[in-house]
């Protein structure tokens, strides 16, 4: 994500896996597996802007295109 977004433009982890879901998504069957995945990348995906952390009882929040990050590093993962 580029120069600094609005927060308006983040969405909690749960609501991001609703609408991958819905739109037909299969990457992430379920909410687990995401989860997952942001634990384990969570360095790279700060770094691309596409996550901010929750703290304490506060939820992850997810950029609108996050999809398109997480497609990247599961493809560089696969190459590597």
């Amino acid at each position: 994500m580029n120069g600094n977004p609005s927060i308006t433009h983040y969405v909690t982890a749960k609501t991001w896996h609703e609408r991958h879901r819905s739109d037909g998504g299969e990457v992430f069957p379920t909410l687990s597996s995401l989860s997952w995945f942001i634990r384990t990348r969570k360095e790279d995906l700060t770094a691309e802007g596409v996550l901010i952390l929750g703290r304490g009882s506060r939820p992850h929040l997810l950029a609108n295109d996050f999809d398109s990050c997480a497609a990247k590093l599961l493809i560089q993962n696969q190459m590597a």
